[in-house]
């Protein structure tokens, strides 16, 4: 079980084996794919919107003012969607070990029949 996920330095807490945090990823997720935009006037507005959206996200999942942590109040898109690839990867081997013990647990007892 991995329950820190760790970018820029910054340790966030959430266990992705329980399931309020898990819903909270979902939606979280379910909201950045409702508010994808693709028509903007200038780039100053799509990095805004972006950034915003996505510390919405993290917000949501790791609690209120964590993404203000993870990018020390600024707007970089760059950094914005790194932590969100690092955040998928971090939950991908959440979910990975979790069944593996989960198998492993299993297999210890289906070999004692």
């Amino acid at each position: 079980m991995l329950d820190e996920f760790v970018f820029n330095n910054v340790v966030l807490k959430a266990d992705f084996s329980d399931l309020s945090i898990m819903e909270s990823y979902e939606k979280a997720m379910e909201m950045l794919a409702q508010k994808a935009k693709t028509d903007y006037q200038k780039a100053s507005e799509m990095i805004r919107h972006e950034c915003m959206c996505i510390n919405e996200a993290f917000d949501l999942i790791f609690g209120e003012g964590s993404s203000d942590k993870l990018f020390e109040n600024k707007m970089n898109r760059e950094v914005s969607y790194k932590a969100l690839y690092a955040l998928h990867d971090h939950v991908a081997k959440s979910q990975i070990l979790a069944n593996e013990n989960i198998r492993k647990l299993a297999s210890k007892y289906q070999r004692r029949k």
